[in-house]
Parts: structure tokens; sequence; C-alpha cells
């Protein structure tokens, strides 16, 4: 419709008042002009940038420089490499800029000469709007990639110098010839002046135990070949002059001579006469063989050398020493005196194998942990054919990117040039002071890393053994890199890990391994993270995961979101090892401490591997006779090959139904505690004494020693009394120095590893020291005390709804009940009760270890037994059950509980109608019907069947595969196809099999209304036959 000349005139006028375009003669003029202003600003962006260090990556270090690495800016064509020809992704990453243009553009077309100054005003409107603002504004932000090279490799670093001087011998291992150069050229050193324990090794060729010291010198690992002259050896009951008249003994190549020593017999509880038999090297000792194949068994001949030789040196990885002319001398610990008087009155009433204790490991406990220099890295390889992760022993496919971060500040990436990939921009989160070098060789790239691994003391790795420093080591050797340049040994691996990778001069830390150990896991971190990847680990505690990059594979990634995504795995690898004060440091120091295991084992054995250690340190300390499984297995009357079951903790029979005001008490550490406090240890149990058969245990018929302590006893006693007693005080104790407090409590945390796995290890057969009347006695302790406690409230006419091993659930005590319970424990058991927690609301099931409780105030719920609680329990039905949770924590009587148990089953109705819908219309997104599952074991290895989740775990491709070994999970779908499942990344909401997720709610809330007293029918609209009368 037109408009009369005078209203156009009047429009024309108020828009030349009010409109952005004042000054221009038309709209396409400003359109112009606000392009040539938004250019002016993104130059103005990258001229501020340029003293940057992420975006100005031609300044080069003064290191570099020494160094004579040549880096060149690649401007000339004939720099640039010819294009891979590689397999173009289908999808490709948004680019930001490119959609800021195109939307601005996209507005201008549609702009026309005779429009109405009304549309003008509206589409100028449109072209300030929130999202073009929003977009270029991103665009200004981000940082263009600009490459630097490095060229002309120096190949002046690791043993490459010395290898025409000293040439390798034939066979001889790569660790030995690392040594012999040290060695050949004095720096073996035999003077240190402060210097921490990390490692001792053993080495075949030198035939010696080595150690590597971290030199607080110069921040650098030094290598001390053992002087004292140690060999390996065995002990025998036979006399010397029997064993002497042993021809195949005294013939045998490796035997190296016997003596007569006195050793303790604690079985026997005597000291004895033993022969202590050397051998010349470990394999003559304990190998299959060997000297104890030659005897048809001997004493301690399966203990690992390098063990061995710590336990006799009385060394402590994680200590401080110097060396004077070669001998390893400890420094002093420097201990706080006011702590040392507090410790010292603590255990002023214990008996005086604890106080000596006390004394012994007091300096281990309390002496400071240093921070050392370390530096995490990473790798990236190219995508493979079949997207699977590519076989590090092949080593069939390139590294694209290597990334590094470290304690000194450094933040690095080396990038493989490949001109067929964008080179994009960094966004704003881009890490600050990164300095990226690219490389037109891959051979020059790996030299460089490796040059890069010899400069750090400490390097970590996240799945380092299974992965980066395995394909690293074998890709050098597929590259025909000379082998004196690579700083990766590689052995047999074990556990989580088919290959064990550590370095010639620097300490290889795979903290994958360290954070998936159960122990570390559920008592030290308190089951923070689920899943055993750098992804969950690193969100659960350092509140930041991974770059994600959905949708596009690693090798079809910008070379700019490449060198992101690799830069953020080392810092989170790096940040893993310093958050919270450096905890996870702290505790794997105090660890090695504690068990006497060198740093590359601990990290890589279970809680029963540092028992046992810690066992066994105890016994060469006091000189007892470890005693063969032979000996424990007929003390003990028991076949440890054929462990019968025995019977375990007391659980009663629940009051089911709902409950309210329930006091929970509980035993604080009853296993512990009661190994302790009767003495349980496999010398004392059953022993000699004739006069000890009185002191019989009840519920069980076995007696005790009241003459000695038993070393279980001591140990575990000990490790408990000083954790409650010591070090948990100190830990809230705002008088302390806050330094003081965070050491007590990264104490708190090691020792409650060992407090808690005790009992479990104990009871195990495949413990070395696995002796069956222990285990039966201390369940048989814990429930007799069960039992009593319940006797003893039912007198106080208190009633028991629920006993669960070391918990009492009573109904409603008063304060004064309680009270006058703890002080009954206490006197008649020698047991500390305690009450835990209150119950406003108690939902008991008919079946034991099934309950649901609402603590007081509503603030939480505790889930015993619920499938929901499981780390694979698919997401949506996780969401849901957290509504419930919602009405669960208003119910505080009968009344709130009527009026919430009808929202509750509303809840689950709307649930099984929402399986299979899209988020759009009430649905669930398809990551949350994710099921999560471990894998036990390697995934080739299951050839005959595969259960669902190993059939998922075949279907991924890529990086997906990088953890996906023993320890790690996988998460699937289930679906309507003929495998019955798909990994997450590759189903869709039309693969969701409904009627599968329908009986997956079924059976997780099922459990939920049992408690509750809720049926399931009543949720699927069934009435009870009983509502019809």
């Amino acid at each position: 419709m037109k408009t009369s000349p005078k209203k156009s005139s009047r429009k024309r006028k108020n828009l030349k008042k009010t409109s952005p375009t004042q000054g221009f003669s038309n709209l396409s003029q400003y359109i112009q002009s606000s392009k040539k202003e938004s250019l002016k600003t993104v130059k103005k962006e990258k001229s501020k940038q340029k003293s940057n260090p992420i975006t100005d990556l031609s300044q080069i270090t003064s290191k570099q420089k020494s160094n004579n690495h040549k880096i060149k800016s690649t401007k000339n064509k004939e720099d640039i490499q010819p294009p891979i020809k590689r397999k173009k992704s289908t999808s490709k990453p948004k680019k930001t800029e490119e959609k800021a243009i195109k939307t601005e553009n996209n507005i201008e077309k549609t702009i026309e000469p005779t429009e109405t100054s009304k549309s003008i005003k509206k589409k100028v409107k449109l072209l300030h709007s929130p999202e073009i603002t929003k977009l270029k504004k991103e665009v200004q932000k981000q940082t263009k990639l600009k490459k630097v090279f490095l060229e002309n490799v120096e190949l002046d670093f690791g043993d490459y110098p010395l290898k025409n001087q000293y040439p390798r011998h034939s066979k001889e291992s790569q660790k030995s010839y690392h040594l012999r150069l040290l060695k050949s050229e004095n720096k073996i050193i035999r003077n240190l002046q402060d210097g921490l324990l990390l490692t001792v090794e053993y080495d075949g060729d030198l035939n010696k135990a080595f150690a590597k010291f971290y030199d607080f010198s110069d921040n650098k690992i030094k290598i001390w070949i053992d002087t004292t002259n140690h060999h390996p050896y065995c002990f025998h009951k036979d006399q010397k002059s029997t064993l002497e008249m042993n021809n195949n003994l005294i013939s045998f190549p490796g035997y190296d001579g016997m003596e007569t020593v006195k050793k303790y017999d604690l079985l026997a509880d005597q000291e004895i006469s033993v022969t202590k038999i050397y051998g010349k090297t470990p394999t003559d000792i304990g190998g299959s063989q060997g000297i104890k194949a030659l005897l048809d068994g001997a004493w301690e001949a399966n203990i690992r050398y390098h063990h061995s030789f710590i336990y006799d040196n009385n060394l402590i990885p994680g200590m401080r020493y110097k060396i004077v002319n070669g001998n390893v001398i400890p420094l002093d610990p420097q201990l706080d005196p006011s702590l040392d008087q507090k410790l010292h009155q603590v255990f002023q009433n214990e008996a005086p194998e604890i106080q000596a204790m006390a004394d012994v490991y007091h300096p281990i406990f309390s002496s400071p942990i240093p921070s050392l220099k370390r530096m995490a890295f990473d790798i990236e390889v190219e995508d493979t054919e079949d997207g699977r992760l590519p076989d590090p022993t092949l080593s069939k496919y390139k590294v694209i990117s290597v990334s590094f971060a470290a304690t000194d500040g450094l933040r690095m990436v080396y990038c493989l040039d490949r001109t067929d990939l964008q080179e994009g921009t960094f966004p704003e989160s881009f890490p600050k002071n990164v300095e990226v070098i690219f490389f037109k060789s891959e051979k020059d790239l790996i030299i460089e890393t490796f040059r890069k691994i010899w400069e750090y003391p400490i390097v970590i790795t996240f799945n380092g053994d299974n992965f980066d420093n395995s394909y690293l080591y074998h890709r050098a050797r597929r590259l025909k890199i000379d082998e004196t340049l690579n700083p990766i040994l590689t052995s047999r691996g074990g556990g989580m890990v088919s290959r064990n990778t550590d370095y010639k001069q620097s300490l290889h830390l795979d903290i994958f391994q360290f954070f998936a150990n159960r122990s570390i896991k559920g008592y030290a971190f308190g089951g923070a993270y689920l899943k055993n990847s750098l992804e969950d680990i690193a969100s659960s505690l350092l509140g930041e995961g991974k770059v994600k990059h959905e949708g596009t594979l690693i090798g079809d990634m910008s070379l700019a979101s490449l060198i992101h995504y690799n830069m953020m795995d080392s810092i989170l690898t790096l940040e893993l090892t310093t958050f919270n004060n450096n905890l996870m440091w702290n505790l794997l120091v105090v660890l090695m401490r504690v068990t006497r295991l060198p740093f590359q084992d601990l990290y890589r054995l279970q809680i029963s591997a540092w028992i046992k250690s810690l066992l066994l340190t105890e016994h060469r300390r006091m000189n007892y006779l470890v005693p063969r499984m032979s000996e424990l297995e007929e003390r003990g009357g028991f076949n440890r090959s054929n462990a019968e079951k025995f019977q375990g903790a007391y659980v009663i029979d629940p009051v089911p139904g709902i409950h309210f005001k329930v006091a929970v008490l509980d035993f604080s550490s009853l296993y512990p505690t009661t190994i302790k406090t009767r003495n349980l240890s496999y010398e004392t149990i059953n022993c000699l004494h004739p006069e000890c058969k009185k002191n019989k245990l009840p519920e069980i018929n076995y007696w005790v020693c009241t003459k000695r302590m038993g070393i279980f006893a001591k140990v575990v006693g000990y490790l408990r009394d000083v954790r409650v007693n010591y070090f948990k005080p100190i830990s809230n104790d705002p008088s302390i120095s806050p330094k003081d407090r965070q050491a007590a409590s990264v104490m708190t945390s090691a020792l409650k590893v060992f407090i808690n796995g005790a009992y479990g290890v104990f009871g195990s057969p495949n413990f070395n020291l696995y002796f069956r009347p222990v285990a039966e006695a201390t369940t048989a302790l814990g429930r007799y005390s069960i039992h009593q406690t319940i006797k003893k409230s039912e007198s106080m006419d208190i009633k028991v709804l629920y006993g669960d091993t070391d918990s009492v659930f009573l109904l409603n005590p008063n304060e004064t009940q309680v009270q006058e319970l703890v002080k009954w424990s206490k006197a008649d058991l020698d047991l500390d009760l305690e009450l835990e927690k209150t119950y406003q609301f108690l939902g008991l099931s008919e079946r034991k270890k099934n309950y649901i409780g609402v603590r007081t105030g509503g603030e939480q719920v505790d889930l015993k037994g619920l499938m929901v609680k499981k780390y694979n329990t698919p997401e949506f039905i996780k969401k849901k059950f957290k509504e419930v949770q919602d009405e669960l924590v208003q119910i505080t009587d009968l009344a709130t509980f009527n009026q919430k148990k009808k929202k509750i089953i509303h809840i689950i109705r709307s649930t099984l109608k929402a399986i299979g819908k899209p988020p759009e219309n009430g649905g669930f997104k398809i990551e949350d019907y994710a099921i999560t599952v471990i894998i036990r074991r390697e995934i080739r290895t299951y050839t005959k069947t595969s259960p669902q989740h190993v059939k998922a775990a075949k279907m991924l491709r890529g990086k997906e595969l990088a953890n996906l070994g023993p320890g790690s999970f996988i998460s699937f779908v289930k679906t309507r196809s003929s495998e019955g499942v798909k990994p997450v990344s590759q189903a869709s909401l039309d693969d969701i099999d409904v009627a599968k997720y329908k009986e997956l709610v079924k059976s997780t809330f099922e459990q939920i209304l049992d408690p509750l007293g809720i049926n399931y029918q009543e949720i699927q609209g069934i009435k009870k036959l009983e509502n019809f009368f």
C-alpha cells in the first residue's frame, strides 16, 4: 500500500534522527562502512595480540637459540609440503567467522533500494541484533593460528653423544647400556648433599641393585649403584652341614655359598638357627630352576630382589638422604618438637610393641613432603582406516601432536604440519603462554619429544603404559630413530596394563593406574568419580573436563582445534597431581614411605601388595622368619588351594515398613579394632602355650595368645590408633598451622586406605600371609559384638529395627540411652560405639541390606542395596530418582508420607511414558539411556562369547578406544538391532529398545517402592484385589 508523501517524509525525518545510518546516503553504504569498521576492530585486536605468547609464536626462547634450533615462518609456497590424501570428514566443525559474515550478507542481500524506511529500520535492527553482535565478538576473541617451525634438530642428548665411544654390547639391554655409560663417564653418584629416594631397581647385566634419587641442588635424577655388596638369598631350616651334603645344591652354577644365622620363628615362638643360602642372581634363588626348586621349597625365596634390598638396608622410598663416599645416609627429618611430644602422649598407655612402632614410624609420617619438578605429556595419533585405536606395538600411524605441561610453567605443543587440514583459530579459552612449534617431519617431532622426556626428572602420563609411551617407543623403532635417543624402556606388565613403560633416567608416573586403584578411589577420594577416564576424574576432582569434539575425529580437526584438545589433556594430567596443595602427589609419597615400595611399584600394585610389603618390612626389621604357606596351613588346619567359605558378618532381619526418628549406632573401625584388641594374628591364634588355651574367643572354637602381641594386631592397631588419635585431631585443630593440618589430612586419608583394606587382605586366600582363622575370628567377634549390642538395647526397652555388620538401627532412643550404650560398649566389648546418624524417616524392605533413610533435617538420602546407586544405571533413571528424592526428604510423619506417596507414583508413571520420546516432547536425550559397565579384561581376549558391553566396545572407533583396557568403562544403549546394543556415540533415539528400558525402570524402582510399601502394580494402574472390598 502506498503512503502519502507527507507521511513518508515524516517517517524519513524520524529515521534520520534515530537510525544508526545517519550520515550515509543509503543503507548499502552504511553496511559497507560497518564492515570496514568491523575489520578495523579485528585488526586492532590482532595488533594487541601480537605481544601475546599464544599468538606471536615467532619469538624464540633463549634456550632454543642456544640449542641452535632454527625457527622459520612458512610464507613461501616452496615451504609447503604437497597435500596428503585423506578421507575427508562428513561433519565439519562450525566456523564462527563464516557464520557471522554469511548471516550479515544474507541480511544485506534482502534489502531493496525501493524498500520502505520501516522495513529498512527493521533490518538495520536485525543487523545489530545480539546474535550478530555475539558472533562478531567471538570472531574478535578468536586467535588465528600462526605456524612456527623447528628445523635442524640437534642429536645432542640422551646416550647418543657417547654411543661411538662406548658401543653397545651384543644382547645388552638399553637399561644396562645406559648404566654402563654413566659408570664409564663417572656419572654414577658417590656423593649427594640432599636427595629424595624415589626408586630401587635391579639390573641384570650389572647384577646389582641401583637407586634413583631426586637431587634438590639441580632438580635432576641421579643414579646410585649398590656399594653394600648385597646378594640374593633365601633361608632353609636344615642345618648347614646337612645342606653341604646336597650335591645338587653345591654343584648348582648359581649357588654362591651359605652361612648359619639366627632368626625368630613366630609360629614356634622361639629363636632358631637357620641356613642362609646365597645365589649369584635373583633368578638363581627364586626361579623355576633355582635353589628353591632344588630344595623343594625355601623360606623367603619369593620376595622380589629389589624389595629385599630395600628391607635389608632399611631404605624408605620418599625420604631424604645424603650420600657420602658411596654410602647412603638418612637425613635428619627435623620434626616439630610439639607434635613429637603430642604423639608420645597419644601412645604412652599403649603396649610396648605399639610404642616401639610409633617411635619408628613417626619420622616417616611427619617428615615434610617436597613437591618435585615434573612434566605431563600426551600424544595424538592420526586416525586409522577403520577408526579403531592403533595398536601401539605395530605403530603404523603417524604421531600428529604432542603436548607438554610442567610444574615450571612449561606449556608447549609439538604439531606435525599437514597442509590438507584447515589451520583454524584458537578459542578465547585457549590457555595463555602456550608455545606451539610445527614440524615438517614426524621423525623430528618424536626426537624433540624424547629430548623433553630426558630433560625432566618425573614424567607423567594418563594411561601411558598402555598407549602413549608404548606407541612412541615402537613408532621410533619403526622410523629407525637411534635407540640411544629413545628414553623409554618397556617390560612385561600386569593387572590393568599389558606392558610397563619406564625411562632410562627419568621416572614415569602413570596416574591412570593410581586413580583406578580401588582403594585410592574408594577410601582416599571417597568415590568422587565412577569411571577411570581422564574426563570423569578431572571433572570430579578439578571441576573441568576434556575439550569436547563431538562429531569430529581427531584427524579431521583443524590444526588449532587439535592443539587445543591435546594441550588441555596434558594440563589436566598435570593438575591432577597438583590440585588441593599436591594432594595426589603427597598421598603417593606417604604410601611409598609406609609400604617401603619403590615409586614405579607403588602406583601399579593393589592394596594387598602394599600391606604385604609393610608386613615383610616388619618381619625383616624385627628379624622374624617369614613363614611358608605350608606352615600356616598346618597351624591353621586349612588348605588355601581349596578355600571353603566361612561365616561372614551378622545381618539381622529388618522390621519392614516405614519408621520415624531412627538412630543408627556404629562401631568405629570394627574389624581393625577387633584385630588389635583381641590380638588376632597368624602366630597368636591357637598358639603353643598351654596356659593360653583358657583365653577362648566367643562364637568360635579358637584361643588367643596372652604372652605376646601378634604382628597383625601390632601393625593394624598402630595404624588405626595413629590415624584416629593423632592425625585426625590435628587435621581439625585450628590452633595448628594450616600447613600441618593439611599434612595431617593427607595422612588421615592414606591410613584410611590401609585400615579399611586390612581385613579384606587378611581374609583373601591369594594373600601371601593368608591365615583362615584370623578371618574367621574377626567376623565371629563382629557378630558377637552386634548380638550383645542388640541384647543390651532390648534390655533397655529400645526397639531394634535392623542391624548390619557393624551398626544397629534403634527406634527413637533418647540421649541418655545412647550415652549409656556407648559407655557399656567400651567397658564390656572394648569397642568404640558412636552415634553415626539419625533418620527422620526410614523405609525398610523385607530384604536385608535394602533400605531408604532420610537424614534428620532432610539434607541427605541414604540408599542401601538399590540399583539406582550403581554407575551402570542410565542417567534418565537417576534424574527421575532425584525427583523422588526431593519428595522423600519432605517426609517427617505418616501424614506427609501419604501425600508424597501419590507424587512418587506420578513421577514413575511419567517416566515410563517418556521413554523413547525426544526431549522436545518430554523425553530424554540419547546419552541419558547410556548403561556404563567396567571392563575386567582385555577386549581381544573375548573370543567365544561376548557380553553386551564387550559387543559395544568392539564397535568403537578411534580415540574412543584409548582407555578400553582392564579397569576402564564402556557406555552403551540397549537397541532393537541384532546385537542388542550400540555404543552411545553411534546410537540414535530411533534405535532405543523401549520395552527393555521399561523393564529396567521396573526392576530399579521396585527396589525403591518395596521399602516404601508401594506395589509396582499401582504404578501400572492395576488395583490391588483388596481395594474392591
